[in-house]
C-alpha cells in the first residue's frame, strides 16, 4: 500500500480487521466504500441498497476443530447432518451413535461435546452455515445462514 499511496497521494486508504457483518454494514452505511466479506449481500438487501455491488474475489475454505485428549493422532469424520445435530443440541457426546457409525475402530469417548462460535457477524459463520443449510433440510427450515444466526 504505501507504493500505491506514494504515486498516488489523493487516495485515502484505510483497513480495518473486522467481522464481515461490520465490513457489510460500514459499506452500506455509506461509511466504507468497500466492505470486503466472506458472505455476499442477499437479493433483499441488494434491492434496499441501491448501488451495492457483489463482486466475488474467491473462494473460502472451513474446518471444523476438535480437541478430544487421547485422540490427538486420529482424525475424526463429521456430517454436514451430524454438524448441525450437534450445534441444534441434538447430539451432545462424543460417542454418540452416529458419530460412531461414521469413525469405526476410534474409540470415541463418552464426553460431553462443548460446541463454540463466532458471536460476531461473520463470513465465516455464513459460509458455515449455509453449509449446514444446504445438507440438513432441519436445519434450513430451522436457523438458516447468515453472518450471525440464533
Amino acid at each position: 500500500m504505501p507504493v500505491y499511496t506514494k504515486s498516488h497521494p489523493d487516495v485515502q486508504i484505510t483497513t480495518q480487521s473486522t467481522g464481515s457483518g461490520i465490513g457489510i454494514s460500514q459499506a452500506v452505511s455509506g461509511l466504507a466504500q468497500i466492505g470486503a466479506s466472506g458472505a455476499y449481500l442477499s437479493n433483499a438487501m441488494m434491492k434496499q441498497h441501491a448501488g451495492m455491488l457483489n463482486i466475488p474475489l474467491a473462494i473460502s475454505s472451513q474446518m471444523v476443530n476438535f480437541n478430544l485428549p487421547g485422540l490427538n493422532k486420529d482424525h475424526i469424520k463429521l456430517s454436514g447432518p451430524v454438524l448441525a445435530d450437534i450445534y441444534m443440541g441434538k447430539i451432545t457426546m462424543w460417542n454418540h451413535p452416529q458419530i460412531a457409525a461414521m469413525n469405526q475402530g476410534v474409540k470415541l469417548p463418552a464426553q460431553k461435546i462443548i460446541p463454540v462460535h463466532r458471536t460476531d457477524g461473520s463470513g465465516d459463520t455464513f459460509i458455515f452455515t449455509q453449509y449446514l443449510s444446504a445438507t440438513t433440510p432441519a436445519w434450513l427450515s430451522s436457523i438458516a445462514y447468515g453472518t450471525t444466526v440464533s
